[in-house]
């Protein structure tokens, strides 16, 4: 019983940053993204996800972890340039080895390029079928062997099963959904109330090219949250947070909301 009660709480815990993954799918970018994550969890396979600058990749990663059958084992997350994680010897370790904690469930290794060498070559040769690994690069797995940032070992555990999640620009039918669930959580967490959004604001988010992605999105609609005079963001506020229209843009007319609650 106490087993089945640990597996619940593995579970559970993944579950809301999949959520936030599988709410914004409307584009094809998102689509494929998200069906080929599902693939490599269901086949058990290894999986390398390319990050572009300011991407969150934990969500397809939490979604891969519970599309497989290792999902009441945990999403055990760790990052590369954790200076704790150069020691080969922990590695080893019977009892403290990050892959032997993460038996059962999901090791999620951030920039495993960050890693000394030898420590990336023993997780290629030690890491079985009975954990799920994925890793995010910022690069393709072939450029950073080529560049000597990643172990041959390693590279060939991991296959050629790759994906590069899409930036916002290839996901303008996502924006919508993107913007209403950070101003949902924003106003939640500092208003006490979700908030909504002017068709004309939202006219401007798609306008937007936003090269920072998703940390560029969520830090935009947090200070327009903070600063909104109505329980609706307007194309004013998105401006007074930072966010112009391109050139040549033209203004538009702000009436009406967009509801997110």
């Amino acid at each position: 019983a106490e087993r089945e009660r640990a597996r619940d709480r593995w579970e559970a815990l993944p579950q809301a940053p999949a959520a936030r993954a599988d709410r914004a799918v409307s584009s094809p970018a998102a689509r494929a993204t998200a069906e080929a994550v599902t693939r490599a969890a269901q086949r058990g396979q290894p999986l390398a996800l390319i990050a572009p600058p300011g991407i969150d990749p934990l969500p397809f990663a939490a979604r891969y972890h519970l599309a497989s059958d290792r999902r009441g084992g945990g999403l055990h997350v760790l990052d590369g340039a954790d200076p704790g994680l150069a020691d080969l010897d922990l590695w080893r370790s019977e009892e403290r080895s990050p892959l032997v904690r993460a038996r059962g469930g999901t090791l999620l290794i951030a920039s495993p390029e960050r890693l000394p060498q030898n420590v990336q070559s023993y997780i290629g040769a030690a890491t079985t079928g009975r954990l799920g690994l994925v890793v995010i690069v910022p690069r393709t797995v072939d450029a950073l062997v080529a560049n000597g940032e990643l172990d041959e070992r390693l590279a060939d555990r991991l296959g050629d099963r790759a994906v590069a999640l899409p930036p916002l620009v290839a996901r303008a039918e996502d924006l919508r959904a993107l913007v209403s669930d950070a101003l949902v959580r924003a106003g939640l967490a500092y208003r006490g109330r979700p908030l909504g959004i002017e068709p004309a604001a939202l006219a401007l988010v798609v306008e937007h090219g936003w090269p920072g992605n998703d940390l560029e999105l969520e830090s935009v609609m947090l200070r327009a949250a903070l600063t909104a005079e109505e329980d609706v963001v307007t194309r004013a506020d998105l401006t007074r947070a930072g966010l112009t229209p391109p050139p040549g843009a033209r203004s538009a007319p702000s009436r009406g909301r967009v509801r997110t609650d």
